[in-house]
């Protein structure tokens, strides 16, 4: 999925922000408590590595207007929070998910009492069982396929809600918005912000080689035993991070030796990639002892890496994989 522009409502200081593009690169420009970052926040809500707080909630100046009121009394906030993005999806994920790969718009939006919900806009199936059969038990979903779709074989749920949904999708008269696929959630872009104000490097490894976990182990390739989808996944993530150590040192030349440890186990998932650094001749030792300038040299490094990689990804002739759902959203 590929971001191509967003709108805000009902966010910190952005209560109704339209069509704000997403390019390489976009610039946000603006004076202090102008909402640039509330825009990044905004965006990382919608990708979902951001919960909303209710802070986060614009104030509803509006309904005070021409009324007197008491100063002393809390401002009320918005009820509901909404990021829209509009996207183009790849080859797979258009034939997945049964959505036109031009353009596509998703929501995730937050009201209050309720969970968080990731939208589609969709056509909106006649037949109002078909909208979201995740809320069917199994054997009324089942009656229901026999019903519309009696070729079908399977008697799997994960079988039969996508096929139900394409039927619904096939035959509708209007749009709205419909809950998302499931699998939709994992295909979202990531966003990986860097600031050079608080650099960690340690963190940043971690947050870059577990993105690259992530893709790795939604790879349907590696099936089988699970010692073997952990050695793979394991051999994949040292091929990372020896690229990753390659281009630190090719940033800081004053670094004579740059090691990551990827630490994989399929009971604790990523579990962290020690970062260790070495200036001359002998062992490697931890960021603890570096200064603060080489911490933010070395995160930026990792950014940058980041970013070619996802570079890469995003205009590789291979969309068939889910791996290559995987975008920069920044």
């Amino acid at each position: 999925m590929h971001l191509r522009s967003f709108t805000v409502c009902g966010f910190r200081s952005l209560k109704d922000v339209r069509d704000i593009p997403v390019s390489t690169p976009t610039i946000l420009a603006g004076q202090n408590d102008g909402g640039k970052s509330a825009v990044l926040a905004a965006l990382a809500f919608l990708v979902g590595s951001e919960q909303l707080a209710d802070d986060d909630r614009t104030y509803e100046f509006g309904s005070y207007r021409d009324v007197d009121v008491d100063d002393s009394a809390p401002l009320p906030r918005c009820s509901t929070t909404w990021v829209e993005g509009r996207f183009t999806l790849d080859s797979w994920e258009s034939e997945t998910f049964g959505f036109p790969a031009e353009e596509l718009r998703v929501r995730r939006r937050a009201v209050n009492g309720e969970a968080l919900i990731l939208e589609c806009w969709a056509p909106l199936a006649d037949d109002e069982r078909l909208r979201d059969p995740s809320k069917l038990s199994l054997s009324e979903v089942r009656a229901l396929a026999k019903q519309l779709l009696p070729e079908l074989s399977s008697i799997k749920r994960g079988d039969l809600e996508p096929a139900l949904v394409r039927y619904g999708m096939a035959h509708a008269s209007t749009s709205g918005w419909v809950p998302a696929p499931k699998e939709m959630e994992r295909r979202m872009p990531r966003l990986m912000p860097f600031d050079g104000k608080s650099a960690d490097p340690n963190v940043a490894v971690k947050t870059a080689l577990m993105g690259r976990y992530q893709a790795h182990m939604a790879d349907p390739t590696l099936e089988g035993q699970l010692q073997s989808i952990e050695a793979g996944i394991r051999d994949r993530l040292q091929d990372d991070a020896r690229s990753l150590c390659e281009h630190i040192q090719s940033r800081c030349d004053d670094l004579t030796e740059v090691d990551v440890d990827p630490l994989v186990s399929f009971t604790h998932g990523f579990r962290g990639a020690p970062l260790r650094i070495a200036r001359t001749k002998g062992e490697t030792v931890g960021l603890d002892r570096s200064g603060l300038g080489s911490a933010r040299r070395i995160s930026l490094a990792i950014w940058e890496w980041n970013s070619r990689l996802l570079t890469r990804e995003e205009f590789s002739d291979v969309d068939s994989s889910p791996d290559a759902g995987q975008r920069d959203a920044a």
